[in-house]
């Protein structure tokens, strides 16, 4: 009688979280009874560097149109880009000091994760045609040198009666 049999490796290769760009190479050589030995091709892989600590903050730019005295509310989506989980400060600085609502700080957003939050601006009343630039930046807890910043114009207009 002859068997046949199915030889199933699993390997799993960890990398340490710092580990500088490089290629890791394994090769699988398996012994059968009786005394055959059998060997797997050679397997690289690029492991490349992650920085422990990043973020991203998205939409990058953009252009808001409100009517003055209204509110307006921007979704803003944050990324931890770094290996290590994070938390953040929020800062927002403008070209007129109007009134802001937004979270202070963004509690811990684990690595490759988003959360999203929101800058609610205030527009001055009657101030139409004006327009503001609006930074908001966001400061890891982890590594104060470590921020992102997006940068969005606001431009107000008048409101008008419908016919």
């Amino acid at each position: 009688m002859k068997y046949s049999y199915l030889l199933l490796i699993l390997i799993l290769i960890f990398v340490p979280v710092r580990a500088a760009a490089s290629i890791v190479t394994n090769v699988v050589i398996a012994t059968a009874l009786p005394n055959r030995s059998v060997s797997s091709n050679t397997v690289q892989t690029q492991v490349q560097d992650a920085p422990a600590i990043a973020c991203t903050l998205s939409p990058e730019s953009g252009s808001y149109y409100v009517i003055t005295g209204m509110t307006l509310s921007i979704p803003i989506t944050l990324e931890n880009t770094g290996a290590m989980d994070d938390s953040y400060t929020i800062e927002v600085d403008d070209d007129r000091n109007w009134n802001y609502t937004f979270p202070i700080t963004v509690g811990v957003v684990k690595a490759g994760e988003t959360a999203t939050f929101r800058l609610v601006v205030q527009t001055p009343p009657g101030r139409p045609n004006i327009s503001n630039s609006v930074m908001v930046t966001a400061v890891s807890a982890a590594d104060k040198n470590i921020s992102d910043s997006a940068l969005y114009d606001i431009y107000t207009r008048k409101g008008g009666k419908r016919k």
